[in-house]
């Protein structure tokens, strides 16, 4: 576990503001994207590497783009370092996007950390009256997904983007055919070491808990944009965890089916919301909740006592088999780390890790009373250290986290803002 305190790096800063996002992290250099918010505008200044001995920060990519900024636009995943993927840290990737007449020019790069060497994965144009790019994310090592909208009015919505797999040995994308998986807003979690072991996992929903309930209870408000392909309304109310291998995948993409064959691990349809947590080293974890207008339609008892909760359910990375764990209340603090998956149980002068396997309480946090600050334990990682946030009853003070090593008990080091990702915490 590595702490990484990247205040230094903002201080003393005045328009234009410099953030730094991070990208990854080797023995002796950590990679950021470092990016400019001016008054008006915001833009990428590229990769840049950081020394950890000599604390000198270094500019990584090179070419025309790094030249011309203002020509280029420049873009990297968007879950670089917390992709949870195995040998995917050793190389980055990054896209320039130009103007070229009517159209954008897009490139694809990759840099490999140990080699040093930048090349070029491929490169296409395409209509930029026509379509826009938004964003490109790791799927696994050698697999990029990248989006483009082909409704330009539209373009701040899901549901009109066409995804691509690019495939990084082959220099070749794929266009993703499938309309579900297109339009579906939930997240992904890549599990295994080898590609033949590699499960991916993603929950299936195509809008926010709020807009779905709305739609679902309200007579006034229904679904007000078209469905792509031959969707119904019914299923953008579908609610599931699904898997599928990896190789499987991505064949069916290049052999372009229009129906991804996942496999349903759960699914709860239009009676209330299935959401992935997150992944241990054993097992991925997932909460279920009913909608409470429908609990309270029926009239047995354990129905009607799961109003206002959330049931947390174990899937086996290895078998797949799905298995319930505990109920909580809706809206609790649930963490997972490396072993285990935590319910923080928050008290007026302490907060507890409840161990949802173990049913043990693993370990307790005692609050020190200050002013009328309220304290939350927000993470847990790799049973070294407690993230936790404190925060002031008036905006104008703010929040503060806290990261405290749970051997001594003792705060090791504060920040404004706290980025926790894999086995990393950079301190903001």
């Amino acid at each position: 576990m590595q702490i990484f305190n990247l205040q230094n790096l903002n201080k003393w800063q005045e328009v234009p503001k410099i953030i730094y996002k991070p990208l990854s992290v080797t023995d002796s250099s950590i990679y950021f994207e470092k990016i400019v918010l001016g008054l008006e505008d915001s833009w990428s200044e590229g990769i840049w590497e950081y020394d950890k001995f000599s604390h000198v920060m270094n500019r990584l990519d090179k070419g025309h783009h790094a030249e011309n900024v203002q020509l280029y636009d420049f873009d990297t995943p968007i879950n670089y370092i917390s992709s949870n993927v195995e040998g995917s840290l050793d190389k980055l990737y990054f896209t320039t996007i130009t103007e070229v007449g009517d159209d954008d020019f897009i490139e694809f790069f990759e840099i490999d950390l140990e080699s040093r060497i930048q090349r070029n994965i491929l490169s296409f144009t395409f209509d930029k009256d026509a379509f826009l790019y938004k964003k490109m994310e790791i799927l696994a090592p050698g697999y990029i997904l990248f989006w483009l909208s082909y409704d330009l009015e539209l373009a701040d919505s899901d549901f009109f983007d066409s995804i691509y797999l690019l495939d990084v040995k082959e220099k070749k994308y794929y266009e993703i055919l499938d309309d579900a998986f297109n339009i579906n807003s939930g997240t992904r979690i890549l599990t295994g070491e080898t590609f033949k072991e590699q499960y991916l996992f993603i929950e299936e929903y195509y809008l926010s808990e709020e807009e779905q309930l709305e739609v679902l209870t309200s007579e006034e408000v229904e679904l007000a944009f078209d469905l792509p392909g031959d969707l119904e309304p019914a299923q953008v109310h579908v609610n599931a965890i699904k898997g599928i291998k990896l190789s499987d995948f991505i064949d069916q993409v290049k052999n372009d089916e229009k129906y991804i064959d996942f496999d349903i691990i759960d699914e709860l349809d239009q009676e209330g919301i299935i959401r992935l947590i997150g992944h241990s080293d054993k097992a991925v974890y997932y909460r279920k909740e009913y909608y409470e207008f429908i609990l309270s339609q029926k009239n047995d008892f354990m129905s009607r006592r799961k109003i206002g909760r959330s049931e947390i359910y174990r899937v086996d990375m290895n078998t797949l088999e799905k298995s319930y764990l505990k109920d909580v209340d809706r809206g609790s603090t649930i963490i997972v780390n490396n072993d285990s998956i935590f319910e923080v149980i928050e008290f007026n002068d302490r907060s507890e890790l409840l161990d949802l396997e173990t049913h043990e309480t693993r370990f307790t946090f005692k609050k020190t009373p200050f002013r009328d600050w309220k304290y939350e334990i927000v993470d847990f990682k790799n049973n070294e250290f407690l993230i936790v946030s404190m925060s002031s009853p008036t905006e104008e003070i703010g929040r503060a986290y806290h990261i405290v090593d749970v051997s001594t008990r003792e705060t090791v080091i504060t920040g404004s803002d706290i980025l926790t990702v894999d086995n990393y915490i950079f301190v903001i």
